[in-house]
Protein backbone atom coordinates (compact mmCIF):
# COMPACT_ATOMS: atom_id res chain seq x y z
CA UNK A 1 0.00 0.00 0.00
CA UNK A 2 1.24 3.09 -0.72
CA UNK A 3 -0.24 7.02 -0.21
CA UNK A 4 -1.66 8.82 -2.67
CA UNK A 5 -4.08 11.41 -3.79
CA UNK A 6 -7.50 10.40 -4.56
CA UNK A 7 -7.18 11.69 -8.38
CA UNK A 8 -4.24 9.12 -9.14
CA UNK A 9 -6.29 6.58 -7.60
CA UNK A 10 -8.71 7.31 -9.71
CA UNK A 11 -7.16 6.98 -12.68
CA UNK A 12 -5.61 4.00 -11.87
CA UNK A 13 -8.63 2.45 -11.01
CA UNK A 14 -10.16 3.14 -14.18
CA UNK A 15 -6.76 1.84 -16.18
CA UNK A 16 -7.04 -1.21 -14.10
CA UNK A 17 -10.92 -1.78 -15.11
CA UNK A 18 -10.21 -2.03 -18.92
CA UNK A 19 -10.57 -5.66 -19.78
CA UNK A 20 -7.70 -6.51 -21.58
CA UNK A 21 -9.43 -10.50 -22.33
CA UNK A 22 -7.30 -13.36 -22.29
CA UNK A 23 -4.22 -14.57 -20.29
CA UNK A 24 -6.02 -14.95 -17.11
CA UNK A 25 -4.77 -17.21 -14.76
CA UNK A 26 -6.78 -20.34 -14.17
CA UNK A 27 -4.55 -22.12 -11.75
CA UNK A 28 -5.59 -20.09 -8.54
CA UNK A 29 -9.41 -20.15 -9.40
CA UNK A 30 -9.02 -24.37 -9.69
CA UNK A 31 -7.27 -24.49 -6.40
CA UNK A 32 -9.78 -22.64 -4.45
CA UNK A 33 -12.74 -24.67 -6.16
CA UNK A 34 -10.93 -27.73 -4.92
CA UNK A 35 -10.79 -26.54 -1.45
CA UNK A 36 -14.10 -25.23 -1.60
CA UNK A 37 -14.86 -28.84 -2.87
CA UNK A 38 -12.87 -30.45 -0.79
CA UNK A 39 -14.20 -28.95 2.45
CA UNK A 40 -17.79 -28.93 0.99
CA UNK A 41 -17.70 -33.48 0.82
CA UNK A 42 -16.40 -33.08 4.41
CA UNK A 43 -19.18 -31.72 5.72
CA UNK A 44 -21.88 -33.42 3.21
CA UNK A 45 -20.36 -36.42 2.02
CA UNK A 46 -23.88 -37.28 0.06
CA UNK A 47 -23.61 -34.49 -2.42
CA UNK A 48 -21.82 -34.91 -5.83
CA UNK A 49 -20.41 -31.89 -6.48
CA UNK A 50 -20.44 -29.72 -10.31
CA UNK A 51 -17.56 -28.26 -11.38
CA UNK A 52 -18.56 -25.59 -13.93
CA UNK A 53 -15.60 -23.45 -15.24
CA UNK A 54 -16.59 -20.72 -17.56
CA UNK A 55 -13.95 -19.05 -19.20
CA UNK A 56 -12.74 -17.81 -22.54
CA UNK A 57 -9.91 -20.25 -22.46
CA UNK A 58 -7.52 -17.85 -22.74
CA UNK A 59 -4.62 -19.42 -20.12
CA UNK A 60 -1.48 -21.44 -19.91
CA UNK A 61 -2.16 -23.22 -17.48
CA UNK A 62 -5.01 -25.19 -15.52
CA UNK A 63 -4.39 -28.77 -16.60
CA UNK A 64 -2.08 -29.62 -13.81
CA UNK A 65 -4.95 -28.37 -11.06
CA UNK A 66 -7.90 -29.71 -12.60
CA UNK A 67 -6.56 -33.39 -13.00
CA UNK A 68 -5.17 -33.12 -9.19
CA UNK A 69 -8.93 -31.92 -8.51
CA UNK A 70 -10.00 -34.53 -10.37
CA UNK A 71 -7.95 -37.14 -8.86
CA UNK A 72 -8.18 -36.59 -5.18
CA UNK A 73 -11.64 -36.15 -5.55
CA UNK A 74 -12.26 -39.77 -7.02
CA UNK A 75 -10.62 -41.15 -3.99
CA UNK A 76 -13.80 -40.25 -2.16
CA UNK A 77 -17.24 -41.47 -2.45
CA UNK A 78 -18.48 -38.38 -4.36
CA UNK A 79 -19.09 -38.55 -8.05
CA UNK A 80 -17.28 -35.11 -9.16
CA UNK A 81 -18.70 -33.64 -11.75
CA UNK A 82 -16.80 -31.47 -14.12
CA UNK A 83 -18.03 -29.03 -16.73
CA UNK A 84 -16.21 -26.49 -18.95
CA UNK A 85 -17.66 -23.29 -20.72
CA UNK A 86 -16.10 -21.43 -23.56
CA UNK A 87 -18.71 -18.40 -23.51
CA UNK A 88 -18.37 -15.75 -26.09
CA UNK A 89 -17.19 -15.51 -29.49
CA UNK A 90 -12.75 -16.44 -30.63
CA UNK A 91 -12.64 -18.33 -27.30
CA UNK A 92 -9.93 -21.72 -27.34
CA UNK A 93 -12.38 -24.27 -27.25
CA UNK A 94 -9.58 -26.80 -27.79
CA UNK A 95 -8.04 -25.57 -24.23
CA UNK A 96 -11.33 -26.22 -22.61
CA UNK A 97 -12.25 -29.01 -23.90
CA UNK A 98 -8.79 -30.59 -22.76
CA UNK A 99 -9.57 -29.23 -19.59
CA UNK A 100 -12.71 -31.21 -19.73
CA UNK A 101 -11.08 -34.43 -20.72
CA UNK A 102 -8.43 -34.09 -17.94
CA UNK A 103 -11.56 -33.51 -15.58
CA UNK A 104 -13.71 -36.68 -16.94
CA UNK A 105 -16.43 -34.25 -17.65
CA UNK A 106 -18.10 -32.13 -20.71
CA UNK A 107 -16.99 -29.75 -22.72
CA UNK A 108 -20.03 -27.07 -23.27
CA UNK A 109 -20.16 -23.85 -25.80
CA UNK A 110 -22.59 -20.45 -25.40
CA UNK A 111 -22.02 -17.49 -27.92
CA UNK A 112 -24.48 -15.35 -26.49
CA UNK A 113 -26.57 -14.77 -23.40
CA UNK A 114 -29.56 -17.03 -24.78
CA UNK A 115 -27.06 -20.14 -25.19
CA UNK A 116 -25.44 -19.37 -21.86
CA UNK A 117 -29.09 -19.65 -20.65
CA UNK A 118 -29.66 -22.45 -22.30
CA UNK A 119 -26.44 -24.35 -21.66
CA UNK A 120 -27.37 -23.72 -17.46
CA UNK A 121 -31.11 -24.77 -17.61
CA UNK A 122 -29.80 -28.00 -19.29
CA UNK A 123 -27.43 -28.26 -16.93
CA UNK A 124 -29.85 -28.02 -14.05
CA UNK A 125 -32.16 -30.25 -15.54
CA UNK A 126 -29.45 -32.94 -16.08
CA UNK A 127 -28.10 -32.62 -12.13
CA UNK A 128 -32.19 -33.12 -11.07
CA UNK A 129 -32.83 -36.46 -12.99
CA UNK A 130 -29.55 -37.37 -11.83
CA UNK A 131 -30.58 -36.97 -8.05
CA UNK A 132 -33.87 -38.52 -8.48
CA UNK A 133 -32.95 -41.70 -10.48
CA UNK A 134 -29.70 -42.50 -7.97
Amino acid sequence: CTMMPLSECVSQLQSMMIHQGGNTCFGPALKMAHALLTQGLQQQPEYSPLLMFMSDGGANDGEDEIRTLHTDLSKTTAELQVKTLAFGNGTSRDKLRHMANLGGGDFLSAIDGVELKEVFEKTAADLVVKTHFR
